[in-house]
């Protein structure tokens, strides 16, 4: 009777391992739109565990199912409208009932004129684009410099 407890253990763990694989890494990813939906075999494996072992294979399956859903990185959640129900004003309304919307502001330190300061990322791109476009000068006066030179040495050249 242990013997058959353990096997039937075993067997729901390799169901709910393989529903966890299944879900989490054989999966091909469908763009929709601006969104993406997936195919997995998550959901295979549950079918199968449930007619190989019956509900506990089932169960066994749901829980990896569940137990993927948890470690998952993303987290989508689909929100379906009755009609007459806009969009907009239930995007605002999640909005202004949840803690969805986050600003985000960013003080970065970086060190100017030998000194830590702290920047805006509007600042620092500014300061880049200005350095950027003196060295630019720079290399356009070298090489005019230099085609002045080589046109100085080939006019030398035909006059002696």
């Amino acid at each position: 009777m242990e013997n058959k407890n353990v096997n039937r253990l075993t067997q729901c763990a390799m169901i709910a391992a393989l529903a966890y694989v299944g879900f989490q890494f054989l999966r091909i990813d469908i763009p929709v739109g601006t969104e993406r939906t997936a195919i997995h075999l998550g959901n295979t494996m549950v079918v199968l565990g449930a007619l190989l072992l019956g509900s506990w294979g089932g169960f066994a399956g749901a829980l990896g199912l569940t137990i993927a859903d948890l470690t998952s990185e993303e987290v989508n959640i689909e929100i379906a409208l009755n009609r007459g129900i806009y969009a907009e004003e239930t995007v605002q309304a999640l909005y202004a009932y949840t803690d969805c919307q986050k600003t985000l502001r960013s003080n970065l330190l970086v060190i100017r004129d030998n000194l830590p300061a702290k920047m805006a990322v509007s600042e620092i791109l500014q300061r880049n684009v200005e350095k950027l476009r003196e060295q630019l000068e720079q290399e356009l006066k070298l090489k005019e410099q230099s085609e002045l030179e080589q046109l100085y040495q080939h006019l030398y050249m035909l006059n002696t």
